[in-house]
């Protein structure tokens, strides 16, 4: 189950960029002035902010809202959040610097699983696949990646606007970073190339069409 920075809902609780929450006509502004992603509980809903002082400094937050609304947690972090995710019945969150950290005991305990910075998790069955975009300079001269801890396999993939994603059991990534936009599926396994195919015009957004 991965979220990222889309707004959505649980069947009661909403929730705003504006770092407010609602059940209804019922809402509550909590102390973030900004939310941009969130993850839903049987009884509440998690999200991830930025608190900003009075200087215009951004902190970041992760806050707990339960269904009710009457209960508020708040959990300062030291680096910027990439994404929540659910593995082995634990939620856990990924950072902007690749480090993990799970829901434990009414507060986040760090986990030893570290992933490149930057990075965004594709899949999360049995193993992990993450990947990391590309630069956005088109000056820069790095490519991003997509790879497996687990497995041990890491291939380069120049791709930035269009997220990677599992398509009937293969990884599929869009590489739009380069002078001709060509999609490729890779192995889960092995991170092999099973298949490439050129796109011309505009750019995919449902990747698991192209093949």
């Amino acid at each position: 189950c991965l979220f990222l920075f889309l707004a959505c809902a649980n069947t009661q609780l909403q929730w705003s960029y504006d770092g407010s929450v609602n059940r209804g006509a019922n809402v509550l502004q909590t102390e973030l002035q900004n939310f941009y992603a969130a993850f839903s509980v049987d009884n509440g809903i998690f999200l991830a902010g930025y608190k900003i002082d009075e200087q215009g400094i951004n902190y970041p937050y992760i806050v707990y809202v339960d269904s009710n609304m009457s209960d508020v947690k708040y959990w300062e972090q030291p680096s910027g959040f990439k994404q929540f995710f659910q593995y082995q019945d634990r939620i856990y969150f990924l950072d902007e610097n690749g480090m993990t950290s799970f829901y434990e005991n009414d507060n986040w305990q760090k986990f030893d699983f570290i992933f490149k910075p930057d990075s965004i998790i594709i899949y999360n069955g049995e193993f992990f696949i993450a990947c990391k975009p590309a630069p956005l300079m088109k000056a820069s001269s790095e490519f991003g990646s997509c790879y497996s801890p687990q497995k041990n396999w890491n291939v380069a993939v120049s791709w930035s606007e269009v997220k990677p994603a599992i398509c009937n059991q293969r990884l599929t990534v869009v590489e739009d970073r380069v002078s001709k936009v060509v999609a490729r599926q890779f192995d889960m396994e092995t991170g092999a190339l099973l298949i490439s195919k050129a796109i011309k015009g505009n750019i995919i957004n449902d990747i698991c069409s192209i093949f």
